[in-house]
């Protein structure tokens, strides 16, 4: 059995988006556990109406609702509950787009022990890809897109939908380094602790996707955000949503 591991806020229409979409391309094939974190924030639905999302796709459901919304905190919970070798982290407001091979994902990064994580692609490739407002280097490998060494702190880990290596993530949790008390999970891995800018630097990283291929995901999130108003504020100390008053 694989984890799946979810953020989730109160946007149970969002993540039935999500799962339905993602499980038809690419994770029905397999059998699954998920791992959700469903913090107190986001619409007038209950954490009862998340759970109730998620009962109909994981084979078993671990499940945490704090009474208090921190991403840092709900990331760090999910990716400690962690008991498979590999996770796929999604979280409750993406689409899949089109079909993607998890079983292709976990052989190559068998072939490869020091592959921290295949993340799934939201820009479409040339003979390189686009990585955030990058595309500037040429990261093809042969088998997969792997961002350069001098790259890995700004775009080796990210939360976009990832099959991810759990002997990889864990250890960030157990350090002891990561501050859950103010700072975005993702900007902490970008070096901000001498000590997690080096374990990241240690670990190789790669976008699952083709040259000259499609985008195979979507962010829901930002669209969903704007229609009510709803902020992510200081993406350096990322906590929680700026709600509109």
């Amino acid at each position: 059995m694989f984890d799946i591991a979810t953020t989730a806020t109160l946007r149970p229409e969002l993540l039935e988006r999500t799962y339905r979409t993602f499980f038809k391309h690419g994770l029905g094939s397999l059998s699954w556990r998920i791992v959700l974190n469903v913090d107190p924030v986001g619409s007038d639905a209950t954490q009862d109406d998340v759970i109730a999302i998620a009962e109909r796709y994981g084979k078993s459901l671990l499940v945490n609702c704090p009474s208090e919304p921190s991403f840092p905190a709900a990331w760090k919970w999910c990716v400690s509950e962690l008991a498979a070798k590999y996770v796929f982290w999604l979280e409750d407001d993406w689409a899949a787009l089109r079909d993607f091979d998890v079983i292709s994902m976990v052989e190559t990064m068998e072939r490869h022990p020091d592959l921290a994580l295949l993340r799934l692609p939201r820009w479409e490739s040339t003979s390189t890809c686009r990585q955030w407002n990058r595309r500037d280097e040429d990261w093809w490998n042969g088998e997969f897109f792997e961002v350069p060494r001098d790259s890995r702190n700004h775009c080796g880990y990210s939360g976009n939908p990832s099959l991810v290596r759990r002997d990889f993530i864990q250890p960030i949790v157990a350090s002891g380094f990561l501050d859950c008390s103010n700072y975005d999970v993702e900007k902490q891995l970008s070096g901000f602790s001498p000590y997690l800018h080096h374990y990241v630097q240690g670990w190789r990283y790669g976008i699952w996707q083709a040259q000259n291929a499609p985008a195979t995901v979507r962010d829901t999130g930002e669209q969903w955000r704007k229609e009510r108003n709803i902020g992510k504020g200081d993406k350096i100390h990322f906590k929680t949503w700026e709600m509109p008053a």
